[in-house]
């Protein structure tokens, strides 16, 4: 986090690098053997062309076999009812072994309501006001969840062959859970509108380096790690040629 000024500056471009659009979990009769396969990732193009944003659709089923053990220990009371054991409950899964799951990704637009600051009414045990994270889904994440990746995703898990499925999350107006939270640092070149430059210097505190994700402007609905490592081997060439990080391949070449 950087703050900047008084009141204390933010930067209004926390975004997470995927926000989900929708979790579908079909449920099929037949058992999936999860173990046999792995996940399968394809890009999916822009669907909203007014609101060019796209993102990944992940399909794919557990292979968690320990996850599926305890499961099935915990649900042991209820299948002995049925005359079902512990052993039928390993073969057969059905926690696990009859359950996949699709999850469009996409990118998370950035607004300029979401943001970081310092919270005027809440301290922590040393007196200094915490950081409060503002964050709301935008407009377009809404309208792209529900009127179109939502009803296509039931539609290809029907098609093969699934029993039902259901949504999660279960309230498209709540944010969706990620696990890669990037920005809080943007950078730019206008020090009233961003916290970093273009190479992650600080605007405000000199000869100090943003070397991850906070300086994304925004985040696709990608995994960071990839351009995460580029942007940091760019800010390191930045801080041995200032303004010119692309010299450095003259000094490797």
């Amino acid at each position: 986090m950087a703050f900047r000024g008084d009141p204390p500056h933010f930067d209004p471009a926390v975004t997470t690098s995927y926000y989900m659009l929708g979790a579908v979990g079909p449920v099929y009769d037949r058992l999936l053997r999860p173990k046999w396969g792995s996940y399968a990732n394809p890009s999916t193009p822009e669907l909203l062309p007014d609101l060019p944003l796209g993102g990944v659709v992940e399909f794919g089923t557990s292979s968690e076999p320990i996850v599926a053990a305890q499961e099935a220990v915990e649900g042991l009371g209820l299948a002995q009812i049925f005359d079902v054991s512990l052993k039928d409950l390993l073969v057969e899964s059905p926690f696990h072994g009859h359950i996949a799951v699709m999850i469009m990704q996409g990118e998370d637009a950035p607004q300029w309501t979401n943001r970081v600051d310092l919270d005027d009414d809440v301290e922590d045990v040393f007196g200094l006001r915490v950081p409060r994270v503002t964050y709301k889904n935008h407009d377009f994440e809404l309208r792209a969840s529900n009127e179109v990746y939502k009803p296509k995703m039931l539609e290809l898990i029907e098609a093969a062959g699934a029993e039902f499925g259901f949504f999660q999350p279960f309230d498209p107006s709540q944010p969706p859970a990620s696990r890669h939270i990037m920005g809080g640092l943007r950078m730019g070149n206008d020090p009233s509108q961003s916290v970093c430059n273009r190479f992650g210097r600080f605007h405000d505190v000199e000869n100090l380096y943003c070397a991850d994700s906070g300086v994304f402007p925004t985040a696709s609905g990608y995994n960071p790690t990839p351009t995460i490592i580029a942007m940091a081997l760019r800010t390191a060439a930045a801080m041995v040629f200032p303004n010119e990080p692309e010299k450095i391949f003259d000094q490797v070449g």
